[in-house]
This record gives structure tokens, sequence and C-alpha cells, in this order.
């Protein structure tokens, strides 16, 4: 216990709100959080200006091979949950078919889904899957998978989340990046849109409404691999989360069994705990500056902190119906 909870455990809120002690004591933490930041954020900048511009990309496609996997877990229960995965998916892959990286499927489902499932993923051509229906919570089955793995890398891929603009030469420049940022920088994340529209059979996006847009003042510099572009934030996210991600294996599956030993396995509580800053939270991430996700969850399982969202069945209904994808 730090000394300031301990001096507030010993007093009422009343007493601690008129104290002298209790205000000086208050801005002596706060003094000293603001002062660790910016300590991280010097730290960030040096290594910003020691690594530079990567072009070329060292990152091989024999490296991705080797280093590199994708990840999905998940649980469907629902008819309209399996047409949201049968949409997300193809989309998700649409270009890493013949790359022969390696996808690993954990499927909580009931039998009576996992084959339907199972063939969908099976449809991506060229790929190495790994498909195992297990019943196991989401949390527990991230880390488990991060253990016993032997890449380096990985990328977590959701049923309701279709990723847009993710291929290959992508991979290879997210993985150079957490290569040369290690130990400071150590995910990449890929962000939402807030808007979109559908025309004439078209769907149109704008990366202007990346969701990121909106915390310019957290954006500490944008740096370009092989012209991909990135740009590294001050987290401006939960501390720690489980969104559509890249990271290293071995630094979140560390960060990850702290909270599973500490807050237990559910996933939302982990998210909840990371949003309070307990546990070893990322300090700083980095944001693709092109490659997006979007949440067509209509309908989500009973596990999800999200809300439904509704207004996004007409964006699944487009991607069913295999509309163009127009990005500017």
């Amino acid at each position: 216990m730090t000394a300031l909870s301990d001096y507030k455990s010993k007093l009422t809120f009343s007493h601690l709100k008129n104290s002298i002690e209790y205000r000086i004591a208050e801005r002596l933490s706060i003094c000293k959080k603001k002062w660790f930041a910016l300590r991280l954020k010097k730290t960030i900048q040096k290594k910003i200006s020691l690594v530079g511009n990567k072009n070329p990309i060292r990152f091989s496609s024999e490296d991705l091979k080797d280093n590199f996997f994708f990840l999905s877990t998940f649980i469907t229960a629902t008819a309209d949950r399996m047409k949201i995965l049968e949409a997300t998916i193809p989309q998700s892959f649409i270009e890493i078919g013949n790359s022969n990286l390696t996808v690993r499927v954990i499927d909580a489902s009931d039998k009576n889904w996992s084959g339907k499932i199972e063939s969908v993923f099976e449809k991506i051509h060229g790929i190495n899957l790994q498909y195992k229906n297990q019943k196991i919570q989401f949390a527990p089955s991230i880390y488990n998978t991060l253990q016993q793995c032997s890449e380096k890398y990985f990328c977590l891929v959701y049923d309701d989340q279709p990723i847009f603009g993710l291929n290959t030469s992508f991979l290879k420049a997210s993985c150079q990046l957490l290569k040369d940022y290690e130990g400071s920088l150590d995910m990449v994340l890929m962000e939402t849109l807030k808007d979109y529209r559908i025309e004439n059979d078209k769907i149109y996006f704008n990366l202007s409404d990346l969701g990121c847009k909106q915390y310019s003042h957290k954006l500490i510099e944008e740096v370009s691999y092989n012209g991909h572009k990135f740009g590294i934030y001050e987290n401006y996210q939960y501390g720690f989360f489980f969104n559509t991600i890249i990271a290293s294996c071995k630094d979140y599956s560390k960060r990850l069994e702290w909270y599973l030993k500490n807050i237990g396995e559910n996933g939302q509580h982990i998210e909840l705990a990371g949003k309070a800053a307990k546990g070893p939270i990322f300090h700083h991430i980095a944001v693709s500056h092109e490659v997006f996700m979007m949440d067509i969850g209509y309908e989500h399982t009973t596990l999800s902190i999200r809300g439904n969202k509704a207004s996004r069945k007409d964006l699944y209904q487009a991607l069913k119906k295999g509309y163009g994808i127009q990005i500017t």
C-alpha cells in the first residue's frame, strides 16, 4: 500500500477534503505520475530518433512465415453470429491467401457450429490452418496459445471485425517496427473508422475518419516502413486491451499472465482493470494509419461489453453481397 493510500484509509472523506496534508500528498502523487509519463515519452522519442524510418524493410517473407501467426478465438451460438463470421473472415484474409502463413483458430462453439466454422477458414487458400474446437474462455485461450507457440509475433483476428487493407507487406512492416522498438513499443493497433457510406454497390471508407485522429494530441511521431505509415501514440486506449492488434507474443503473454493471476480469467474484468491503469499496461502504442477494422457485430455474444451495432447491419449486408471497396 502506498503512503497516500494508507493515509487516505485512516481519514474520513470530509477530513481528507479539508486536510492540507492530504492535498500535499495528492499533489505529490500527481506530480510523480506526470514525471513518469514525461520520462517514458522522452525515452520513446529518443528511440524514434535512433531507429528512424525503415525503407526497405529487412523482414523477409521467410522471416514472416517463421516468426508470425494469426490467432482467432471466439464462440458462435446463433445463426446471426454465424452469418457475421461468414462475412468477416473472408474480408480479413482476402489478401493473405497463398501466403503460407499460420492461422490458429480456437473455436469454443458447440459442435453443431464447429463444422460450418472450420469450413469458412478452409476456404482461405494457401494458409497453414490449425483449427481446434475447445471449450475455453477467451483470455486463457490467448495466453495458452502464446505460451505454446514458437513464433515471435501474432495478429489477433475477430469473428465480427473485418480488417481492410491487411496484406503481407503491411505485416512485414509491422513486425519490423515491433522488432526495432522492442521493449519500448510492443503493439500495433488497427483502429476503426467512425463512419462509412454505401452507394451504387460500393463501400466507401475515408482514412480521415480513423479513430486515432481524435487523439492527435497524443501523437508523438508518424513513422514510415516501406511506405506503410504508423503513428506512435501515448496510449489513449485502455491500458491493456484485446483489440485487433499485432503484438509481441512474449511481451503480450507476460502482461496477460499478470492479469490472469491478479484479476481473473474474465476478459471484461481484465480490460476494465487496464482502463483503471492496474497492472502492466501499455504506455505507448503504434497505430496503423492505413489498415483498419470495422465492427459489424449487429448482434454480440453475451460475453461482450460492447453494445450491438444495429446501424452496422447494412455494412454486413454489403460485405456479404461482395460490394466493391474504395479507401481514400
